[in-house]
């Protein structure tokens, strides 16, 4: 809503389009000729082509899979409860528009404990029965201009779509029992990390990038093929589909409510408030729908079947196919083999790779390969190619980034604070003061909160009767922390307000709204706040904030090295540690004994594998780290003499490497002492 707000201030808000509409030449000069345009067009989109031999062929196999004898799975029978319905309600988002049948998210919201046990009861008739109300499989369209295109063409819009909140809860319910299933039962593709819990983009991002290191040491070359799937999910064969989900073990209720979901499905495109004809849509899956992402995993989930090579991984719709060879011709010759096979899969499952959109890179350090031209498309269609970035592009721009960093670690400087009052009666007042050296922004915002409640209460006392008071304030993060009324620092801010509210009964609210905008009265307070910031500060204690602020910036600013203003930072923090240096056995030592997961055994009675911490060769004290190095006398012939000269820890973490090699062979000498 806020940045709503800001867009209608600025003029920039969402105008109303001004060209009308062309198809075929004609305008359409109505709102209803548009929306019933926008209908026929959207739904061609999801329409997969017709092919005699195919689709008869795999309804037979639906028919033959759906009369087959299956065994009983509770999962896909028993009843829904009132718990999973709970769950499937906290998930919906208030604040979105509602479908064809006006509910919105909010009365669901409201629904008392006896009108939810009627809503449980009308999706368990619907999950008894396999059939779904007409107006939850109706999808109210809305088409938005994408940025930059053509406002008279219907192709350059994105359609958002509406459906039932009721559909939409019953569709989660059912959705949790379908991922459940298909998790417990392992029957994701392994490569696919695509609206699957715990993984991410990132998974798919460092598997890729090991796999091209790997090759990088092992002297071969890695080309990567990035697919595109046009429309993927507009162009999903429900027929197809219905035929994984027997695949997948899918049956009973669990697969006829999910078949009478996606049976005669229809579409309206609402344009200015008016809505075109109804249109039915023969394929694809519904946009928003919670159960629209795992239907799409099935159906994209035998892919590994057709595509064998195990260079392969997979986010939703996105897909990257890779080879490594030693042999750049040899990594060619198998991506496109890989290709033809999954060229083959699609057209028999009705996809369509959009060969635009596709591309493939070359990973490799020898630049000869790099500037090879390699012959890599999908049928009768070549690729293009993506190069990557030149090195020197890419310093430039992290120098850049760096510059730009530099410019803001700066001491948060003098601060100070403005408050402009507007009162009931259109009188007007100012004040504004210095708040000290090393003051951030977010303390001067409080302050200001603060002396504001402070000089309404003094109005009240005056006997001004005000109706309540409004604070607005450009801070975001002060609005959250007085709503959460959690942290120690708006305590007073806090106590202020609720004195007003038991003592004067003037309710106090907090409004965050956005800055430089030329709001007046914030334009004001700003300049009030820099006058502030000009008067003779005094002496402040530094708050912690203030101090963890400024601590994590100048170590920041340690570590970037080319910073001519911090010499003294930076030399500071050059100093590396020494245990990189050692021998790898003494190393594996001290960096043993520095996490104290040593065979000693005060560290075993800590993790719970030793019973006793008594020293096994003088039986004297416990058998700690600082025991062993500087205290058992069975090892005082090991032991240099005088050593040591400084503590136990100052050796492990600050010695040099001399004084870290002794620790470390006293510490192999004891332990093969101890286990004779």
């Amino acid at each position: 809503m806020a940045w709503q707000f800001i867009r209608r201030v600025s003029g920039r808000g969402n105008t109303a389009r001004v060209e009308p509409l062309i198809v075929n030449g004609t305008e359409m000069n109505t709102d209803r000729r548009e929306a019933d345009a926008f209908n026929k067009h959207l739904s061609k989109v999801n329409t997969v082509p017709r092919d005699p031999i195919a689709d008869p062929r795999m309804r037979r196999l639906r028919k033959a899979l759906e009369r087959r004898p299956t065994a009983s799975n509770c999962t896909f029978e028993t009843e829904f409860t009132v718990t999973e319905l709970d769950i499937a309600l906290r998930k919906g988002k208030p604040g979105k528009a509602p479908g064809l049948d006006g509910v919105t998210q909010e009365m669901i919201f409201q629904l008392s404990p006896k009108a939810k046990s009627v809503l449980l009861n009308l999706f368990n008739l619907t999950w008894k029965s396999g059939e779904l109300p007409r107006a939850w499989r109706t999808a109210v369209l809305v088409p938005i201009l994408k940025k930059g295109k053509c406002a008279t063409a219907a192709g350059s819009y994105r359609p958002i779509s509406l459906t039932s909140v009721i559909s939409k809860t019953m569709e989660r319910m059912v959705n949790a029992r379908l991922y459940h299933y298909l998790e417990q039962r392992a029957c994701l593709d392994e490569s696919q990390s695509g609206f699957r819990r715990h993984r991410t983009t990132v998974d798919q991002l460092v598997r890729f990038t090991q796999s091209v290191i790997n090759a990088w040491q092992s002297k071969s070359h890695t080309v990567a093929v990035f697919v595109d799937l046009e429309k993927a999910y507009d162009r999903v064969w429900r027929t197809g589909l219905e035929v994984r989900l027997q695949e997948h073990g899918i049956t009973g209720r669990m697969y006829r409510w999910l078949k009478a979901f996606l049976t005669e499905r229809f579409i309206r495109t609402r344009i200015k408030g008016t809505l075109s004809r109804t249109r039915p849509l023969a394929d694809g899956l519904p946009q928003g729908s919670a159960l629209s992402c795992t239907l799409f995993l099935i159906f994209m989930n035998k892919i590994g079947n057709a595509v064998h090579t195990p260079n392969r991984l997979s986010y939703a719709d996105d897909l990257v196919l890779w080879q490594k060879d030693t042999d750049i011709d040899k990594a060619t010759e198998a991506i496109n083999r890989d290709l033809a096979s999954l060229k083959c899969f699609c057209e028999r499952w009705k996809m369509r790779i959009n060969t635009g959109k596709t591309a493939f890179t070359i990973f490799s350090l020898s630049n000869p390969v790099l500037k090879s031209v390699l012959d890599i498309r999908i049928g009768s269609d070549s690729l293009q190619r993506d190069n990557l970035p030149s090195t020197r592009n890419h310093r430039e721009f992290r120098k850049a980034v760096r510059n730009s960093i530099y410019g803001r670690l700066l001491n948060p400087g003098n601060g100070g604070y403005g408050i402009y009052f507007l009162w009931p009666d259109g009188s007007t007042t100012q004040k504004c003061g210095p708040l000290g050296e090393r003051t951030c922004s977010y303390e001067c915002e409080l302050t200001a909160v603060t002396e504001c409640l402070k000089v309404v209460i003094e109005k009240q006392q005056q006997a001004a009767a005000l109706p309540g008071v409004v604070i607005l304030t450009d801070c975001r993060a002060l609005v959250q922390a007085l709503g959460g009324s959690r942290s120690e620092n708006v305590r007073e801010a806090v106590l202020l307000a609720d004195h007003l509210l038991k003592t004067e009964g003037v309710q106090t609210t907090v409004q965050w709204i956005p800055s430089h905008i030329g709001i007046l009265g914030n334009e004001i307070a700003d300049r009030l706040a820099n006058e502030g910031r000009k008067m003779p500060q005094p002496q402040k204690p530094v708050t912690r904030s203030v101090l963890q602020h400024g601590t994590a910036k100048l170590w920041s600013a340690a570590q970037l090295t080319d910073d001519e203003r911090i010499p003294r930072f930076y030399e500071a923090c050059k100093a590396r540690d020494l245990l990189q240096n050692l021998p790898r056995s003494d190393a594996v030592q001290i960096f043993r004994a520095r996490a104290k997961h040593t065979l000693l055994m005060a560290d075993g009675a800590r993790h719970g594998w030793s019973l006793t911490t008594a020293c096994r060769l003088c039986e004297e004290q416990e058998e700690t780290i600082a025991h062993v190095l500087s205290e058992c006398r069975e090892m005082a012939d090991v032991r240099p003499g005088g050593w040591p000269t400084v503590s136990v820890n100052e050796i492990l973490w600050y010695g040099n490497r001399v004084a870290m090699s002794t620790a470390a062979k006293i510490m192999r000498k004891f332990l093969q002492r101890a286990m004779r």
